[in-house]
């Protein structure tokens, strides 16, 4: 029996509320050409697979259960997946209206070629046929079919392709301009000029390669060289930047991976041709930073590290992929050199037999420059004591040598033991500071990148 002082579930009057943002995905592109003389490439589907899951796993806003639309491997011809998008992102316009800001994702890999006398850019699809080469996805065609049914979105296209900066060139036909001008026509938004904090609309367009490169070159997993480094960004993060990772975020954290691995590859180019509202290559955050946690004082916690610049970037990043223990990092080499010098020192010290030499200030710093150098080079908290401990004994076990040569052996699991206490007590001293200590690395290294 109800309340009769109370209405209805019925009668209650609904409740208005905005729905939370989301993004959409677009993904287009092949790892077989039956049609064309391309050869089958594994390489693209695994590619596009890696970073698919990112995507899912990452972006901000979430995407949404009805936000996906996958062209990967179709059959159908160029003008067909066109109408498709076109359908695709009209319908979630008019399903997705209150949701605001609203992103679209647009991700190609595979194949870039020129086609015609006017030299336009097209992109393999899997219905790209060798005796038309015209069948291929015209990248002006797509440039306007977004321009047009995606006019109220954050738009950031993703091009793994041949020759994919010159992409930029053929949205804008014209010839020598700066990327970004060329771009802007193809892109350009039908909105207001205005100021916004936060931009609701743009363009942004991160290109795997120059408008004059095309190597298809894999990784060690799999995946393109450029998919490649943009999944490990991802799936690593970095701890120098925040919560959320911007576009402009990523290409560096791609380019870092780059220098370090593949040199000699090109440099992938980013452009923001539409800004009336402006920049979202810079000012809007596009996927969560999987190593921002590491920032936080975990120190008995398993999946929070401790080493690499004072905390790497992911827990499994030290172990499987960058493999940054006993690497001659900067971090590294300052800390042998600090353990050298200490221990240097302190030797001197304690064999002098004089009260003048101050050598017993050297007695701290040798344990902290043991403590940071395990620290550097461990994983949690119980590692970095063990490691420092074994280092801090060692060395005194050579000093005692350089005294008693014939000192036992198992001496050194003593003095181990002995060192561990005060290496935990070191080792906790340093991990309470290294939130402040990765701010300031945090500041050197941005001002060092200006």
């Amino acid at each position: 029996m109800s309340d009769p002082e109370m209405p209805d579930k019925e009668s209650l009057p609904e409740k208005k509320t905005m729905a939370e943002p989301r993004t959409c995905v677009i993904f287009v592109g092949a790892s077989r050409f039956p049609r064309h003389g391309y050869r089958a490439e594994p390489v693209f589907l695994r590619s596009k697979k890696a970073v698919e899951k990112r995507i899912f796993e990452q972006a901000i806003p979430p995407v949404s259960e009805d936000g996906v639309l996958d062209l990967f491997n179709s059959i159908e011809t160029a003008s067909e997946q066109l109408t498709r998008i076109g359908v695709f992102l009209a319908a979630y316009d008019r399903r997705h209206k209150t949701e605001l800001p609203r992103n679209l994702i647009f991700y190609y890999v595979g194949h870039g070629y020129f086609y015609g006398k006017n030299h336009d850019y097209l992109i393999a699809l899997a219905s790209t046929e060798s005796e038309n080469e015209s069948s291929g996805l015209r990248i002006v065609d797509l440039a306007a079919i977004l321009s047009k049914n995606a006019n109220g979105f954050r738009r950031f296209i993703i091009l793994d392709c041949c020759f994919s900066a010159e992409a930029l060139q053929a949205f804008q036909g014209q010839g020598e301009y700066v990327a970004a001008l060329k771009a802007a026509k193809a892109f350009a938004s039908d909105s207001m000029p205005q100021a916004m904090d936060i931009p609701i609309d743009g363009t942004a367009l991160l290109c795997a390669l120059n408008k004059e490169s095309c190597p298809i070159r894999t990784d060690e997993d799999g995946c393109t060289i450029f998919s490649g480094a943009l999944v490990k960004s991802l799936y690593e993060g970095d701890w120098r930047y925040g919560e959320c990772l911007s576009i402009q975020d990523i290409l560096d954290m791609i380019n870092v991976r780059l220098e370090e691995r593949h040199r000699d590859h090109v440099r992938p180019e980013l452009h923001a041709p539409d800004q009336i509202n402006g920049n979202i290559a810079t000012r809007v955050r596009l996927f969560s930073n999987r190593a921002n946690g590491q920032n936080k004082f975990r120190i008995f916690n398993e999946e929070s590290a401790l080493g690499t610049d004072f905390g790497p970037t992911h827990p499994r990043h030290f172990l499987y992929t960058r493999r940054v223990s006993g690497r001659p990092t900067v971090q590294n080499v300052a800390a042998l050199i600090l353990v050298a010098i200490s221990f240097a020192l302190f030797a001197i010290w304690d064999h002098s037999h004089t009260a003048l030499w101050p050598g017993a200030f050297f007695v701290p710093v040798l344990v902290l420059s043991c403590c940071i150098l395990a620290v550097i080079n461990s994983r949690n908290f119980f590692e970095a004591v063990a490691l420092s401990s074994l280092i801090l004994g060692a060395l005194i076990f050579i000093n005692v040598i350089y005294s008693a040569p014939d000192v036992p052996l198992y001496t050194v699991i003593f003095l181990v033991v002995a060192s561990t206490p005060i290496c935990a007590i070191s080792v906790f001293v340093i991990d309470v500071v290294r939130t402040q200590c990765r701010k300031v690395w945090r500041n050197l290294a941005r001002s060092w990148s200006v």
